[in-house]
């Protein structure tokens, strides 16, 4: 296994998450035929909801992936958009039986050749010209959706929120990469229904949001779909249909676990990237190169929100793995290195002031952030971790107890170290103050770090590439000379 895999493990030791028990999640049955699925919906609401479906190799679960949307509760209608890209395991098969039973909600386009590896994009190339109706979501045919009223839910939200274009809720993770972890909770944000922020969404401080969790009104479907079909360098479109999603008054999240999310199932592009660090350098190096268009296009309005996303996926590239010189090499990553190099100085100049200073610490935030600082900095003149969340209180980073915020009260004297990379200052600095820690032991310890990433200089190493690829996927961050030529590929 990959050593990236084991680290956080190794670092953080941590009781079991709380089990879910699958089987009261896993309940859906669907209707026994089209007209009873069909005859809940008003005439004036045929078809409310496009639901994109893409399969490959995913007969071990398909069933109950359809069976969850088929049992959706609605009084509005909807379709299942299926693209399968040539299966080779009787995932046709399944498609073809539910089909007939649900001939006009399910539409598949089934492949007799694979199009992921000929370099097309099944969703940007098939699923979503055809994803027309008001408001769109997603369920890969490995996951599955397991609340009956998931739909009806998010439907009413984003008619009662207007100005609202993205909706998510908590799913649960079934890790198959590692067989050992238990089923646990994601996407949990709060314990009650709210508006996530903007910032919440992209910068994602409680971890994955999961994409069968998401719907969106149909105009955030065209503008990542129209985003992508320039980029074919893109790998995956989650995290920018979240961006586009959120932009503007946020995102609304429901405190509901509704769907199941399958990691690393056997043909996933989990699994696919945690196998192969070539692929996965491609694709961290795809979504840096992306932000920087992103960035030009927006005329800087998102730079600080783009700086700290880069600054976030330069350490994910180079910070968890070694890069192997030749990869380097082939995806033209010196630039990106040569960031990473920067910031591994500033790093070491600021852990070596840490050291000198005559006081203690007590480190704000228990993430990556913080494992970096603690293997940087003297453990010894650490006093403990704050959980922002209380959601690791009581555990351990490298042998020091990670607490609540109200425990900063007992070390008034010491530096608070922020170690995550999107702070809410205000927020930070009254509870400072609330518990007696003057502003100027506060220390925001990426905070010029981010803003020294070199947009400019990294936007140069990509302006001249290719741009327009109608759904082609070439790799993400190419030599600036080279010339590449892309096939076009008919089914």
């Amino acid at each position: 296994m990959s050593r990236m895999y084991k680290l956080k493990a190794s670092l953080l030791r941590r009781a079991d998450r709380p089990t879910i028990d699958l089987s009261q999640l896993e309940s859906i049955s669907p209707p026994a035929s089209e007209a009873e699925l069909i005859g809940r919906w008003r005439a004036d609401a045929p078809c409310v909801v496009s639901i994109c479906m893409l399969t490959y190799n995913h007969a071990p679960y398909l069933r109950k992936a359809l069976d969850g949307i088929l049992g959706q509760q609605t009084d509005f209608g909807f379709e299942i958009l299926i693209h399968d890209d040539a299966s080779t395991d009787g995932t046709q098969d399944i498609i073809r039986e539910y089909q007939l039973r649900y001939p006009t909600v399910i539409k598949p386009i089934l492949q007799t050749e694979n199009q992921w590896s000929q370099g097309v994009n099944p969703s940007i190339t098939y699923n979503y010209p055809r994803a027309n109706a008001e408001f769109v979501t997603w369920c890969e045919g490995d996951d599955m959706w397991t609340d009956p009223l998931k739909l009806a839910l998010q439907v009413d939200g984003l008619r009662r929120h207007p100005s609202i274009n993205l909706s998510f809720h908590q799913a649960v993770l079934v890790h198959y990469g590692q067989k050992c972890v238990k089923p646990y909770l994601i996407g949990d944000y709060a314990d009650s229904d709210r508006i996530v922020s903007f910032h919440e969404a992209i910068y994602r401080p409680q971890g994955l949001i999961p994409t069968a969790s998401c719907m969106v009104r149909w105009s955030v479907k065209q503008k990542l779909a129209e985003f992508m079909k320039t980029r074919g360098y893109i790998r995956g479109g989650d995290v920018f249909l979240q961006m586009f999603g959120a932009m503007g008054d946020g995102a609304l999240y429901h405190a509901k676990p509704m769907s199941i999310y399958r990691f690393q199932t056997r043909h996933s592009l989990t699994r696919g990237m945690r196998d192969e660090i070539e692929k996965l350098a491609n694709h961290q190096a795809a979504v840096i190169r992306a932000y920087l268009e992103i960035n030009r296009e927006t005329g800087g309005s998102l730079s600080r929100e783009l700086k700290t996303l880069i600054f976030q996926r330069i350490l994910w590239l180079f910070n968890r793995e070694p890069v192997p010189p030749q990869i380097i090499r082939s995806l033209n990553l010196d630039a990106l290195m040569r960031e990473f190099l920067k910031i591994k100085r500033a790093i070491h100049r600021k852990a070596v002031e840490l050291n000198e200073s005559p006081r203690n610490h007590v480190i704000y935030g228990c993430g990556s952030g913080c494992t970096m600082i603690m293997k940087k900095i003297d453990q010894a003149k650490v006093s403990c971790i704050v959980d922002r969340d209380g959601k690791w209180i009581g555990e351990e980073i490298f042998e020091k107890p990670i607490v609540s915020a109200d425990e900063i009260a007992k070390f008034p004297d010491c530096n608070l170290i922020v170690s995550t990379l999107a702070p809410d200052k205000r927020a930070i600095e009254r509870l400072a103050a609330r518990h007696g820690v003057k502003p100027e032991r506060i220390h925001y310890f990426f905070d010029d770090l981010v803003e020294a990433i070199d947009m400019d200089l990294l936007s140069r190493e990509a302006h001249d590439l290719p741009y327009d690829f109608s759904g082609q996927r070439p790799p993400g961050w190419w030599p600036r000379n080279e010339t590449r030529t892309v096939s076009s590929t008919t089914c």
